[in-house]
């Protein structure tokens, strides 16, 4: 798999009208106006960096270059530390893949997680972060087809003895918010981690495993939960 590249991403920041949830938005950009990697609040900025902030006048992230208007409202971006081996201030809301058989996953949890692809490309990874071992941690994802053909199959936990997963269909409003009408190409997946068996201290990964039809036939792929000890 592979994700929509960030020539696409730009062209489509600074041409097409965002979808981003505004409460979303905002919270994203009060980060950014307080970040030490804003332009603005750089102190000891990189020559280029100087000469960017005299022409252009519009602040942006000195990790990743991107402009923070638009960068912060797009759903398929996150938080520029990301390019500095740093944990992200806010989370990425979809992975967006580019071939039409692949699938897209969306972001319910992104106050408690961030979603990429894999290194490799063959998988989707959730990173959790810190958690307490103690208690149970629940997440919430959208798996997304963009075919006729999407069927999800029922989706298998590597553990069942500490992850539940549970799905159903979302609905959308239709006849003027009279009527819900089951959104077809897209499962909402709740998925419940319970790892108070697990070694304490020590990182900790997961998977839940995804089977689905295409025109291709049927395709697999997972998602890689990953935990740090708090």
């Amino acid at each position: 798999m592979e994700k929509v590249g960030k020539i696409q991403t730009i062209f489509r920041a600074f041409t097409q009208k965002s979808n981003i949830d505004p409460e979303i938005l905002k919270k994203r950009r009060e980060i950014c106006d307080s970040c030490p990697l804003n332009s603005l609040n750089k102190e000891k900025a990189k020559l280029f960096e100087e000469i960017r902030k005299t022409v252009i006048k519009k602040p942006f992230c000195t990790a990743c270059g991107c402009q923070i208007e638009q960068k912060t409202a797009s759903i398929t971006e996150v938080c520029g530390a990301v390019y500095l081996g740093l944990k992200p201030k806010w989370n990425r809301i979809k992975v967006e893949t580019m071939k039409k058989t692949d699938i897209n996953i969306i972001n319910l949890s992104t106050d408690k997680m961030n979603v990429d692809l894999s290194v490799e490309g063959d998988h989707f990874v959730a990173e959790c972060g810190e958690i307490d071992k103690f208690r149970k941690h629940t997440y919430e994802i959208i798996v997304e087809g963009k075919e006729e053909e999407y069927e999800l199959y029922n989706p298998e936990p590597g553990c069942h003895f500490c992850t539940t997963v549970e799905r159903k269909k979302p609905s959308m409003l239709i006849g003027g918010g009279k009527e819900e009408q089951e959104v077809k190409n897209q499962d909402i997946l709740t998925i419940t981690f319970d790892l108070q068996s697990e070694e304490q201290g020590v990182g900790t990964t997961k998977n839940v495993y995804l089977a689905y039809k295409s025109s291709e036939g049927t395709k697999r792929t997972r998602i890689e939960f990953r935990f740090l000890p708090k």
